[in-house]
């Protein structure tokens, strides 16, 4: 998540992160780990001022992983259920 945060807002921008859940799950079959963190930041130009970030990482097998990214800002939190919609249908191809 550290990586997540620092690579997607770029150097010298304070992002507030606050986990509010970190656990093991299964996506198709497959063990995942979720994390969903609301994030807050002050961006110039940028309307948004928070972010629902979630973050699942699916064991694939054979050494691989998949990755799957929700980034809802504040300004859209209706989109909310359809991604969670999104993630509990999510198969492993």
């Amino acid at each position: 998540m550290k990586c997540v945060v620092g690579s997607f807002y770029g150097e010298g921008t304070e992002v507030h992160r606050d986990d509010t859940r970190s656990e093991a799950i299964t996506v198709d079959g497959h063990d995942a780990w979720v994390i969903e963190s609301n994030l807050s930041f002050d961006i110039p130009n940028l309307e948004a001022t928070e972010e629902l970030l979630i973050v699942i990482i699916v064991d694939t097998g054979d050494a691989g992983a998949g990755l799957f990214y929700v980034s809802i800002p504040n300004t859209a939190m209706h989109l909310e259920g359809e991604a969670r919609e999104a993630i509990s249908t999510l198969k492993v191809g």
